[in-house]
């Protein structure tokens, strides 16, 4: 995942860009600038689907700067997107302990996962620490 924060001179704040690790847009998100909603209509309509036309794109645009930054992916995101709410300070210790790179496969496994519950009915979700430390997202779910 590459993270990107477009700073305008025409508005105050930042739109956060990220792009997934096939470089395509996976999330746009305006909340930290104070775009109106006819720019914010515009520049979202400006956002290219895949990353290699994010600059070609804003170059017509000087008063745009666009600056990578880390992407981070907070527990509590993680937290909130596995939806089964225990040992909270379990997971939290775990997840302290992966890499960043495990952090992302985490959070991005967690679909997979669901959808497959969702056919096998008869299985239980996981405990969330029992996820992490076991690894889950590279299970091959059928």
């Amino acid at each position: 995942m590459r993270r990107f924060q477009l700073n305008g001179t025409k508005f105050s704040g930042y739109v956060d860009v990220t792009y997934n690790d096939f470089n395509y847009l996976c999330s746009l998100d305006f909340t930290n600038s104070n775009l109106e909603s006819e720019s914010l209509r515009k520049f979202k309509d400006l956002i290219p689907v895949q990353l290699v036309e994010l600059e070609p794109v804003f170059k017509p645009y000087p008063s745009v700067t666009i600056v990578e930054t880390e992407y981070v992916v907070k527990f509590e995101d993680f937290f909130t997107a596995y939806r089964n709410k225990v040992h909270k300070k379990r997971a939290e210790s775990v997840w302290d302990r992966l890499s960043k790179i495990k952090q992302i496969k985490a959070i991005n496994g967690i679909k997979k996962y669901d959808n497959y519950l969702k056919l096998n009915t008869w299985r239980t979700k996981a405990d969330p620490d029992t996820y992490l430390r076991n690894e889950m997202w590279e299970d091959e779910f059928k």
